[in-house]
């Protein structure tokens, strides 16, 4: 039997959400792949250095192969259909969503960004349109009560899943 796949998480709405039971720690796609940052170009409005999608694939390929990983990352359309068995969108309002930024130092262009990204559902519709319908699944992350909920389902379905291997 080939390997279990990775849910992934994906994190607009900025991950609260912590594991119970046995299953393996997230994979941080941006810590994987840390020893790639000085090969990538700062964009100052941003504040950021983005890694280049390949080498963030490269640099998990032999985890990801092995399977069974939980993957917390940002984007996920360009991680191989292959890898993944599920996906969560933690979703938020704006509003909410506009103070943990701003909490996190998000200014300028970059919370702009984060913003209107969360307004038109662009990570969303690019998680739809990269995997099998069915496994794209939007959660909502505005309350402790939404994330104790969100933390019970992926808590439940994570149970399921390796039940399965």
């Amino acid at each position: 039997m080939p390997p279990r796949r990775a849910p992934i998480i994906e994190n607009q709405a900025e991950n609260s959400v912590n594991r119970q039971g046995n299953p393996p720690p997230p994979l941080n796609g941006d810590a994987a792949t840390r020893s790639l940052e000085g090969m990538a170009r700062f964009f100052e409005q941003f504040q950021h250095a983005p890694r280049p999608q390949h080498d963030v694939c490269d640099e998990l390929v032999d985890l990801m192969e092995e399977g069974g990983n939980i993957v917390d990352h940002h984007g996920c359309d360009f991680f191989p259909e292959r890898w993944i068995d599920r996906v969560v969108m933690l979703q938020t309002e704006n509003s909410i969503l506009y103070d943990r930024l701003t909490k996190r130092g998000y200014i300028g262009q970059k919370l702009s960004n984060n913003i209107e990204c969360e307004i038109f559902q662009i990570l969303l519709e690019e998680a739809k349109e990269s995997y099998f319908e069915g496994i794209v699944v939007p959660l909502r992350s505005d309350s402790v009560d939404d994330i104790d909920r969100n933390l019970s389902s992926l808590t439940d379905w994570i149970r399921s899943w390796s039940s399965l291997s």
